[in-house]
């Protein structure tokens, strides 16, 4: 589900309004898009409202498991929640990072040099 949204998710809408103004089916890939199972929206929101938690400045950094943790605390999760909470968030986590770095290496290899990086360094100022 969370590789389906990231890869498809945010063009599916603009995909399904042509799709139905040109009366043609919609393509397969959303058709048969994953759902999430019912209960499941719950760890689907948490990680997202987690995920806003850190930052990959300095690179790809894991949502903690004191915020993950306190998370369930501040939304009075059960036991059974929280425990389901410390089982899914790293999980996800590892999935969207590991699609982040494959977009970066994609996107890295795509890129065209740029002027600046085939010019000659500078010239020192000293005499």
């Amino acid at each position: 589900m969370l590789l389906y949204e990231l890869s498809f998710g945010q063009h599916e809408k603009s995909i399904a309004r042509q799709s139905a103004q040109a009366r043609e089916p919609l393509p397969e890939r959303i058709a048969n898009a994953p759902q999430l199972l019912e209960g499941l929206e719950l760890y689907h929101d948490a990680f997202f409202d987690l995920d806003t938690t850190r930052s990959h400045i300095h690179g790809f950094t894991r949502i903690s498991i004191l915020d993950t943790k306190a998370y369930a605390e501040a939304w009075e999760f059960d036991e059974e929640q929280t425990a389901m909470l410390l089982y899914v968030v790293p999980r996800m986590d590892t999935e969207l990072i590991t699609y982040l770095k494959s977009k970066r290496v994609t996107t890295s290899a795509n890129a065209e040099p740029s002027a600046s990086s085939n010019a000659a360094p500078p010239k020192s100022r000293r005499r």
